[in-house]
């Protein structure tokens, strides 16, 4: 029923869109290969015939060398190579070692000498990694990384923290996730959400938050590479890092793996704050499956496929909470003291002293406590850990067939589907759900070669994301008794306890999404420019169903068992009782019902752009790289037209019943997608790389870019929720929990009625879209040294800039405004917008700047004598008014929200970075027996140190009273701590939580936002690798055994920033990372 757009409608479509546009794109996983022919005087060589072969597939290609001796082969496979130049006169020239990776440059110089064409001079070398021709910035992780590095659960995406310029990789998973959502990756003062994903050239990105998604393993990885900073102008969807791997594929040679992976609780640490007497939490992990490459036909057709198997037994630690004691369950409470506890006695206006009696028990919450909480512990602090597996599985196939000297194919699949059982909430087992993802991606390129200088590569892609959310328990309340059918079948309710237990649910969830890709580049070399024009054509396509609550949340809170009664020891008198929130519970008695129906979030559109590239060789020395890219703003439309915003004065004629002010599409000047489509977003690219020294060895470089940012798709589906599509209802002091509508009417279940529909008032939410809402720009600034330096190191240091402009954020338009009587219970009133009829409106606009400054610089060492390393340091500011992925945050003062101007929340200032791969050289000319023991050891880590993120503090109440929701307190001090007493003195009050005081009634606090910052970060995975050779023909066995966090260093999360949590835990610190995890592994590869 999703699958609106058949695989052959889309080809016959896009077959016509290409016809129509000409000359569209394909994103390059391809190489380029450059250099000039000279003779032994340093004479250049025109006319003379220079041939790659591709050492794998024995691909090959000839052309001539220019009237300068120039040469350039772009489009190249990557893989390694075999150079050959012949000229009559003059020896034959053969480079055999040569290896090209994704996007390289590589400079291969050639001298001629005198002589017979029969004689041959050999060189076996390396290309120089110095890249004199293009101004990109960013850096390759080739094969021996990606298979040697310890990653922790062989997720590849970690391997973004050995880049300078990546600041940022939270929530990174240390397996392959479940949730649509990837980790969090900052990169040259991106957000998380700007980023650029490329997965054989073709799109992978979660289109509702514009996030990463599942990569496949390593050993189905030929290279992963970041570009960070002024990329050309065949790149440019967002101003973040672009994320480029490429799938491995089978040669004339046949290659493959078979491992397992395997984790036991017994050999890992304690996490900081799991101390004994808890439990250390359960970790079972095991990681299988294999690879196999090779021809199917000998330098024509090959094949390459990967299995990988995941299954974790884990379980899940629940935040401590207060369980209820035996005595409270049968209805007896006491004080502090010991005293019974006086309460009063909402069903019959009386008073309870000490003991609630049976008869007044509700049915439903005593059915509740006898099937979920009869069996558990009681007391405080309790921390219950559930069951938490996860089951995944991927696989990867890929063909490569090689047509003709001037045509070839390849079409590549992967899928991965995985499942994550959850519990949410502080108590369990109850409502656990199951939390799947099924990931799909077709690729198909086809390249030809219409001469020498002219090819043209083509490319077809389909991914399909699949996300969901069910309930294990397939009961409502109505199966405990309750008169209360719900809305959405089958789920339990969301039973909160304050001081005690919640009992919460994971809100079912449903997204299917849908990108279909067409893309084209025509790439031709004319004497010194290297040109390439193309494009892409993308449909994008949500559909998203979803709950929040929809069965109920039902809170108790002590209010109905607390008020005036009658005083038992003093008859006649009356006294104040504070209630008990699990007395209200069990007499079935909440404070409030909340509720909402459904959502449908289904949603369309169409991107594209155009570019020409020229990377003109001006001299031997000189390349500028010029670009223009063409692009088009393009909302996304909903579906049924289920959209709505704010107009001021406008009445709806489309819907005439809503009130003043909202319209939708159909009315006045509204179409679908609420704003209007920009056809100007013209983007120029201009880079210059000089090669100084003129052997390409030295490399200085600049670059300037405009960049317009493509949107995610959930800041035009968010209106999709405001009423009438969506109606909410809050319940307060319902009747009972097992008949909580009781003399008033139940509106669910709700479904919206275009003809008839319903509104409520006042609206306590209506998210609307800026009219003016278009593509925000970035404007980025590059400048860099590249030196190669002795023993074939590198060494890299760069400026990196960017100026951002309207970034999307959400600003409150209708606060209250302060006044004399202002209360919080009047706030709606006090709104100027229509005061009863709007409370909350939140508008979604480009109105957040930000700036970026930064210093990177590498050190580098190529692979020989059986060590490579990369050593990266970032320093960096990046400054914003606001940078959070969920745009519910306002600025404090929606007035002035430059105040907010600050360090983002990304904003790390040192970032160290290394990885290293060694071959042990023990023993290798010792005796043949201790040759054998020390022999074919390695040891390789994966290092990360930083600075600690800033946090903000805030009130966490509305002492401004204008409802916004971000107050921060007063500073009445300094904020920061010079010393501590010891550890424990850290961790309880991190920062001098003296220093703030809240801020005075209907004034916004003087305390600037992320005005502090939290612990650093400082981790070491370490692997060491013992390697059985069983000869060149049959490979080698490895065992593994693999340390993450080896140190086993606290790596701390941020303190409690929250003012309103003073007295408890206001300023500690209470979590922390993970701790040392070991792992053992068993691999064949040949």
């Amino acid at each position: 029923m999703f699958r609106t757009l058949s695989l052959s409608a889309f080809v016959a479509f896009f077959f016509f869109g290409f016809l129509s546009t000409h000359q569209l794109h394909a994103q390059s996983t391809t190489a380029s290969m450059l250099g000039v022919v000279h003779d032994s005087s340093g004479a250049v060589i025109p006319g003379a015939e220079v041939t790659v072969t591709n050492a794998g597939t024995s691909f090959t290609r000839t052309i001539p060398t220019d009237n300068e001796g120039g040469y350039l082969f772009t489009n190249l496979p990557i893989g390694a190579y075999e150079l050959r130049a012949t000229m009559n006169g003059f020896q034959t020239f053969v480079q055999t070692g040569i290896t090209l990776v994704v996007n390289q440059n590589a400079r291969v110089d050639i001298t001629l000498s005198l002589g017979a064409a029969s004689q041959t001079v050999q060189v076996d070398a390396q290309v120089n990694t110095v890249d004199t021709h293009s101004a990109v910035m960013g850096e390759l992780v080739d094969r021996e990384r990606i298979q040697e590095l310890p990653l922790n659960g062989r997720n590849a995406m970690q391997l973004a923290a050995v880049v300078p310029g990546v600041t940022n990789i939270l929530a990174a998973p240390t397996v392959q996730t479940q949730s649509r959502s990837g980790p969090s990756i900052t990169v040259a003062g991106g957000r998380d959400t700007q980023n650029e994903f490329r997965f054989d050239g073709a799109s992978w990105k979660n289109i509702t938050q514009n996030t990463a998604l599942n990569l496949p393993n390593p050993d189905a990885l030929q290279e992963f590479q970041i570009l960070t900073s002024s990329p050309s102008a065949e790149y440019g969807r967002n101003s973040g890092g672009i994320f480029i791997a490429v799938t491995r594929a089978g040669t004339n040679k046949f290659h493959g793996s078979a491992y397992d992976y395997l984790r036991n609780t017994a050999l890992n640490a304690r996490n900081y704050f799991t101390r004994p007497p808890n439990k250390k939490p359960t970790l079972i992990q095991n990681q299988f499956g294999g690879t196999l490459g090779g021809p199917i036909i000998r330098n024509k057709l090959f094949g390459f496929f990967s299995y990988q198997g995941t299954r974790i037994h884990q379980t899940q630690i629940l935040a401590p909470s207060f369980v209820p004691t035996q005595a409270q369950r049968n209805g007896m409470f006491t004080d502090a003291s010991g005293n019974p506890l006086i309460m009063r006695d909402p069903i019959r206006n009386s008073v309870y002293v000490g003991q609630i009696p049976t008869s007044d028990f509700d049915p439903t919450a005593v059915r509740i406590l006898n099937q979920f909480v009869a069996s558990s512990p009681t007391g405080s602090n309790v921390s219950i850990q559930v069951p938490n597996p996860s089951v995944d599985d991927q696989y990867v196939g890929r063909a490569d067939y090689n047509v003709t000297q001037k045509d070839s194919l390849y079409v590549r699949y992967f899928r991965d589907k995985g499942t994550l059982t959850n519990q949410a909430g502080t108590f369990a087992p109850y409502a656990t759900s199951d939390t799947s993802l099924s990931l799909q991606s077709w690729v198909l390129g086809a390249t030809h070669a219409f001469s020498s200088s002219l090819l043209n590569e083509l490319r077809l892609s389909v991914a399909r994301i699949d996300s969901n959310v069910t309930q294990k328990d397939t009961r409502q309340l109505s199966d405990f008794g309750a008169n209360f059918p719900g809305v959405i079948s089958p789920q339990l309710p969301n039973i909160n306890i304050s001081g005690f237990i919640n009992l919460n649910v994971t809100d079912l969830f449903n997204e299917h999404d849908n990108i279909y890709q067409l893309g084209d580049t025509f790439r031709w070399t004319h004497g010194k420019h290297s040109i390439s024009v193309g494009g892409e054509i993308e449909r994008l396509e949500l559909y998203n169903f979803g709950s929040s609550g929809n069965n109920g949340t039902f809170t108790f809170n002590g209010t109905r068992t607390a008020g005036t009664v009658p005083n038992p020891s003093n008859p006649g008198s009356t006294i104040t009782v504070t209630g008990n929130a699990f007395a209200d519970f069990l007499i079935g008695r909440p404070a409030t019902l909340l509720q909402a129906s459904p959502y449908h979030r289904n949603a369309k559109t169409w991107d594209g752009y155009a570019f020409v590239q020229d990377d003109y060789r001006l001299t031997d020395r000189v390349t500028l790289n010029l670009g223009l890219r063409y692009s088009i703003f393009q909302p996304f439309g909903i579906t049924g037209n289920r959209t709505n915003t704010f107009r001021a004065g406008q009445q709806s004629t489309v819907v005439p019943s809503a009130p003043l002010g909202m319209v939708f599409p159909g009315d006045r000047n509204i179409q679908n997608g609420l704003v209007a489509t920009n056809y100007t977003n013209i983007a120029p690219r201009i880079g210059v790389a000089y090669d100084p020294l003129g052997n390409g060895r030295m490399s200085i470089r600049a670059a300037y870019g405009l960049f317009f940012e493509d949107l995610r798709s959930d800041i035009f589906t968010y209106a999709a929720v405001n009423q009438p599509f969506v109606i909410s209802n809050t319940l307060n002091v319902p009747s009972s929990l097992t008949d909580p509508y009781r003399g008033t009417v139940d509106p669910f279940p709700y479904t919206y009625n275009p003809s008839n529909p319903r509104f409520t008032f006042p609206m306590s939410l209506f998210t609307v879209l800026a009219p003016t809402l278009n593509s925000p720009y970035v404007h980025n600034i590059s400048a860099s040294i590249q030196q190669e330096i002795f023993g074939g190191m590198q060494f890299n240091i760069g400026y990196v800039g960017k100026l951002e402009h309207g970034l999307v954020r959400m600003t409150q338009a209708n606060p209250a405004v302060y006044g004399p009587g202002a209360t919080l219970a009047n706030t709606d009133a006090r709104r100027p917008l229509l005061p009863g009829t709007y409370a909350s409106v939140r508008v979604i606009c480009m109105c957040s700047p930000a700036t970026y400054h930064s210093m990177q610089t590498s050190l580098s060492k190529n692979y020989s004598n059986g060590l490579t390393f990369k050593l990266a340091y970032t320093w960096g500011k990046l400054l914003d008014q606001y940078s959070a992925t969920n745009l519910g945050q306002f600025p404090q003062d929606p007035a002035n929200p430059a105040a907010d101007r600050a360090r983002s929340d990304f904003d790390r200032r040192s970032v160290f970075s290394g990885s290293i791969v060694y071959q042990i050289p023990f023993y290798k000319n010792a005796n043949p027996v201790l040759r054998q023991v020390f022999s074919n050891w390695s040891v390789n880590s994966l290092i990360q140190m930083s600075s600690g993120l800033p946090f903000n503090v805030v009130t966490g109440r509305d002492a401004s009273l204008t409802g916004v929701g971000y107050d921060r307190p007063n500073v009445v001090g300094n904020p920061q701590r010079s010393s501590y007493s010891n550890h424990a003195d850290k961790l309880a009050q991190f920062f001098n939580k003296s220093a703030y005081v809240a801020n005075n009634p209907g004034q916004y606090g003087n305390s600037g936002r992320n005005s502090l910052s939290g612990p650093g970060l400082q981790n070491v995975n370490l692997s060491l690798v013992r390697s059985f050779p069983l000869g060149e023909r049959y490979g080698k066995v490895q065992f593994r055994s693999e340390f993450f966090n080896a140190l086993n260093h606290a790596n701390f999360g941020q303190p409690d920033s929250n003012f309103n949590n003073f007295s408890t835990s206001f300023a500690s610190i209470r979590s922390a990372s993970d701790p040392r995890i070991m792992q053992f592994a068993l691999r064949y590869q040949f």
